[in-house]
């Protein structure tokens, strides 16, 4: 029977579940298992009443259409009104209590943040609702403490609970599909941008789709997304270098400005905003070029920086001493500290070099013979010596990279001077060096090419333009009316190397037997490559002579790739470099069957001196010929099978 209860505290009555209307502050919005739970109520019943109140006034005209009219309003119990509505029962056991909105949700909050089923962001807002809204109109919101004791947590675990929400919907959706559990997803929600929680998230699964683990997780958000204060370049306390973040000591998004949020991490001066630091960053290093520009500094830039730091791992400038790095320093302290006051006093401005491998980041330098010197003045005598010793070591070790260096240009020039004679002699040749068809003679010479590099090259050699190389090469092939001299121009090339660490008679006999074999002097080639090579080397060291006496920053002899970044800011430096000349033109040469005879027999006494293993690939998707790969024909001779046979070395960069 239904009974319309009085409206006294703690009235208990069946109620009609069509004169109850839902609650609109209720926090549960996901019901699960409602069908399971309708067959127990079918079964046995309610067992435990609902909480409901009078219908407030404010909700009267929002439900005046029901009919019948509803009376009372559920506070709690919500998932067995559903139920009980499934199982078709007309009425459910109830309590009624006059209560006050503010109590209502109080209720609501308490009840359900209790319960274990309860999703991790729906408990967020819970929490959030407590804190935010007042229970009394003459009573503030609860603060996290008092939450926290109304529920039986910690403060910790309320804050953290709270963090949730600043979830993106991408992480609330991660977490809806199970992937992301809450304590990772803590992790995500502590970043200070959506745009950043996206990418975070793209990280924490593996290859397979599978979620890292708490830990894998928490050290790759520290380590990518996550940098120290300490580290900065610049001013943590300058406000005014980017007005719109302020100080990063005042920054909310500084670990240390909520410590019980970043419990897990160490130090309070982490900064997880790492857009903010780079904008800053950005900001300190245009404001020092700027200085550094008002000053008069010199500042060494591009090509000459990269030269000067080749290495970005190390970061040492070469042949010249950094001022404020203690690792160029004799003493635990940079130079600077050493040196710096003198260095204004005799009005010397050091050299700076924007770091090629940091954008943004100048760095100070001296050469040594300077800082000997003022070492020794300032009394610092032994280190002075130490500096003055390395600086010797320094230059000669330059001196004899530099040689090293040289003789590497010249070998690697003259045998790519000696393929461009030769070229140009065999070309001329209207008649073929081998009879084997001509199908297998192209597939030989497209298996052979170099890489894009060298094919450039061979483009530039052959006039063929620059666009597609490799692709030019292959039409330039299959469109030769004597594809063997096409093949013979490939093999020079891919023999042309220069190879120091052999001390036998096979390196590159294969391109000096052909180059031979058509009369070509090979000592004429390395006299006229090396006469211009010994111009290029006294015009670097010109321009270097005469940049040292007007700059102290290159008094000192410089390490090979400082002394091109110098010779790169003058006029007659290497950098520039001299063209390459023209194919030589067409000479008087031996008869045609002469020079077949010679080039197939060097060739096939020279069969075993290659470098690559047969098959071994030396161009992207095309691989060379080897005795797996056998081209036979009646007619082919010995000297055509040892070109087939003929192990050939892949491109490994261009001659300059």
């Amino acid at each position: 029977m239904t009974t319309t209860p009085q409206t006294t505290h703690g009235a208990f009555a069946h109620i009609a579940l069509a004169r109850i209307v839902t609650s609109r502050t209720n926090p549960r919005k996901r019901f699960d298992n409602l069908q399971e739970l309708a067959e127990s109520i079918k079964a046995s019943g309610v067992h435990q009443p609902v909480l409901v109140r009078p219908l407030p006034a404010d909700r009267l005209e929002e439900t005046a259409h029901l009919d019948p009219r509803p009376e009372w309003e559920l506070v709690c119990g919500e998932r067995r009104y559903r139920a009980s509505e499934i199982a078709s029962k007309p009425t459910i056991p109830a309590v009624v209590q006059a209560l006050s909105d503010a109590k209502v949700l109080e209720i609501q909050l308490v009840e359900n943040l209790q319960r274990e089923d309860l999703t991790p962001l729906e408990e967020a807002e819970g929490y959030e609702a407590l804190r935010d809204q007042p229970l009394q109109s003459e009573q503030p919101a609860l603060t996290v403490d008092q939450i926290a004791a109304r529920i039986g947590k910690s403060k910790s675990y309320v804050y953290s609970r709270l963090k949730l929400l600043n979830l993106g919907p991408e992480g609330r959706q991660a977490m809806a599909e199970g992937w992301l559990e809450p304590s990772t997803a803590l992790l995500v929600a502590r970043m200070p941008s959506q745009k950043l929680q996206k990418d975070a998230l793209g990280n924490l699964q593996d290859w397979q789709g599978n979620p890292l683990s708490y830990r894998e997780a928490a050290s790759l958000i520290e380590r990518q997304y996550m940098l120290r204060l300490s580290e900065a370049r610049f001013k943590i306390t300058d406000a005014a270098l980017l007005p719109s973040a302020g100080s990063c000591r005042e920054c909310p998004k500084r670990t240390g400005a909520d410590p019980d949020l970043f419990a897990d991490i160490k130090g309070a001066d982490i900064c997880t905003d790492p857009a903010c630091f780079k904008a800053k960053d950005a900001a300190h290093q245009e404001r020092s070029l700027k200085t550094a520009r008002e000053s008069g500094a010199t500042i060494i830039e591009g090509r000459e920086a990269k030269a000067l730091i080749p290495m970005a791992y190390t970061g040492r400038v070469e042949g010249f001493l950094r001022l404020d790095n203690p690792e160029d320093s004799p003493t635990d302290k940079p130079l600077r500290k050493l040196i710096g006051k003198l260095l204004e006093e005799e009005g010397i401005t050091p050299t700076l070099v924007a770091n090629p491998h940091k954008e943004g980041e100048l760095i100070a330098i001296i050469d040594h013979a300077t800082a000997s010197r003022l070492l020794a003045k300032k009394g610092h005598q032994e280190q002075a010596e130490l500096i003055e010793t390395k600086a010797k070591e320094s230059a000669k070790a330059a001196e004899d990279a530099q040689k090293a260096k040289d003789k590497e240009r010249f070998e690697k020039a003259w045998r790519m001077e000696l393929v461009r004679d030769a070229w140009a002699k065999i070309s001329t040749d209207e008649h073929g060096i081998y009879t084997v068809p001509d199908a297998i003679i192209k597939s030989l010479a497209i298996g052979h090419l170099p890489n894009q590099d060298g094919c450039k090259e061979l483009c530039k050699l052959l006039e063929l333009g620059k666009v597609a190389p490799a692709e030019a090469m292959k039409d330039w092939i299959n469109e030769q009316a004597n594809p063997d001299l096409a093949l013979a121009l490939v093999l020079m090339y891919s023999d042309r190397e220069y190879q120091p660490w052999r001390h036998d008679d096979g390196a590159n006999a294969r391109l000096l037997a052909l180059a031979t074999g058509v009369d070509i002097n090979i000592e004429t080639v390395k006299a006229r490559v090396k006469k211009d090579h010994a111009e290029q080397i006294r015009a670097r060291k010109k321009v270097q002579a005469e940049q040292a006496s007007t700059d102290p920053a290159k008094a000192s002899p410089p390490h090979p790739s400082a002394a091109q970044a110098s010779g790169a800011r003058g006029k007659g430096g290497e950098g520039k470099g001299k063209k390459n000349p023209p194919a030589a033109p067409a000479v008087p040469k031996m008869s045609t069957e002469e020079a077949m005879q010679g080039i197939a027999s060097a060739m096939q006494n020279n069969e075993a001196g290659g470098d690559s293993a047969p098959g071994e690939s030396n161009q992207d998707g095309a691989s060379a010929v080897g005795n797996e790969g056998r081209a036979t024909s009646p007619d082919a001779g010995a000297d055509q099978q040892a070109l087939v046979d003929w192990p050939f070395p892949g491109n490994k960069e261009c001659a300059p």
